[in-house]
């Protein structure tokens, strides 16, 4: 898909959001069957509930369904509504954004994350951990060292913040990288930086992972700075429904409320990253049920076609959802 966003929307707007998720397994993250866990959100300058009202009826009659699933429609049922969809969509010039998180890529970031940083990490430098081009550079080459089972193991010690395995793993890495031949500078500080955190692995590892760390979080993170990215000029979010949640309602609500006016600065590599504060939202989140809401029915459905394609890319789509998934990649603003 592609990352660049079509502005049809307009300055100035009043826009629902609509989120859905998709992949969740809780802090399961090597579960085969979903290597990723995917967030949507439909914008719309139209309530879907008033607007979309006559056009679901006529969804629903077509398939003979009371509400609208992606992976219970699949890819024939979708067929027969695609076309009406797009058009609906487009008649309101909505759009969306997509966030996509590869759940044990996450497990390295995590690792990444404690390691390189610098007020907890004394062989680390403020300059390497607060500069974005030098985290990234660092992160990167940890990730180059690690192997599956690093990343199982450390996920386990990290959820149960065994200071014991969690210094193996980071013995391990140490023979790895002094084993093989590389850049001698970024391999004295990632030795520098393994070893201080393998002498003093409570300081590093300060806590057992929380829902916090799940990637649903991280997920509605990169989705709400997508939104505030793209969001048209002097436009406000007046109302964000969430599908419900009950392993991580309490969770999402304060992650959102921490990260709803939040956008990131300081994209330049050489320049130190930080956070600026918007006024893009003014609502609290809501959650409601897909049954009940035509657009949280929507986003699923827009979800479960953009994941499908990207997943089982060698399956060829109906021509009628191609031109859905068409439309929906040129009106989205990718978060990952």
């Amino acid at each position: 898909m592609s990352k660049n966003f079509e502005r049809n929307l307009k300055p100035g707007l009043k826009l629902i959001a609509y989120a859905d998720e998709s992949g969740n397994t809780g802090q399961d993250l090597f579960n085969d069957s979903q290597p990723y866990f995917w967030t949507g959100s439909l914008l719309s300058p139209v309530d879907m509930q008033i607007a979309g009202e006559k056009a679901h009826q006529e969804w629903q009659r077509a398939l003979g369904v009371k509400e609208l699933h992606g992976a219970e429609l699949r890819l024939e049922g979708m067929a027969k509504i695609a076309i009406g969809l797009r058009d609906f969509l487009a008649s309101h010039s909505c759009a969306f954004v997509i966030s996509k998180v590869e759940k044990a890529y996450h497990a390295g970031t995590t690792l990444a994350w404690v390691l390189f940083d610098s007020d907890f990490n004394m062989a680390v430098s403020p300059r390497h951990d607060h500069t974005p081009l030098f985290k990234r550079m660092l992160s990167l080459a940890i990730l180059d060292f690690l192997r599956e089972k690093d990343l199982k193991a450390f996920w386990v010690a990290y959820q149960q913040r065994d200071l014991h395995s969690f210094t193996t793993i980071l013995e391990t890495l140490q023979f790895r990288i002094l084993d093989v031949d590389g850049d001698a500078r970024m391999k004295e500080l990632l030795l520098d930086a393994l070893a201080w955190a393998a002498r003093y692995p409570g300081e590093i590892l300060r806590k057992a992972a929380d829902r916090f760390d799940s990637p649903n979080i991280l997920a509605l993170g990169l989705l709400l700075n997508g939104i505030n990215e793209q969001l048209p000029e002097l436009s406000r979010i007046v109302k964000f429904v969430h599908d419900e949640q009950r392993q991580f309602g309490s969770s999402i609500m304060t992650q959102y409320e921490k990260g709803k006016n939040v956008t990131h600065m300081g994209e330049h590599p050489f320049f130190p990253f930080r956070l600026v504060r918007v006024k893009n939202f003014s609502c609290p989140i809501e959650f409601a049920s897909s049954h009940t809401s035509i657009g949280l029915q929507i986003i699923d459905i827009v979800l479960w076609l953009v994941k499908r394609s990207e997943e089982r890319p060698e399956i060829p789509l109906p021509d009628n959802c191609v031109r859905l998934l068409d439309y929906v990649s040129r009106k989205t603003r990718r978060a990952d």
